[in-house]
């Protein structure tokens, strides 16, 4: 997470990653929360685009 300072209030930004989906070819942004597991040592995002909903390893 960043985090920016402002006097004396920190403000907290997530982290934002880029992905673009090898299918339908559209690009995206996720966050770490975004990432999803499945079994032991894979991880993949979800494409954001319905009609495709491939899963893209992270």
């Amino acid at each position: 997470m960043i985090v920016i300072k402002q006097g004396k209030d920190m403000l907290q930004h997530p982290e934002l990653f880029e992905k673009k989906c090898p299918i339908c070819g559209c690009v995206f942004q996720y966050e770490r929360k975004d990432i999803q597991m499945q079994g032991r040592n894979e991880t993949f995002v979800k494409c954001p685009n319905r009609s495709c909903g491939n899963k893209i390893e992270v």
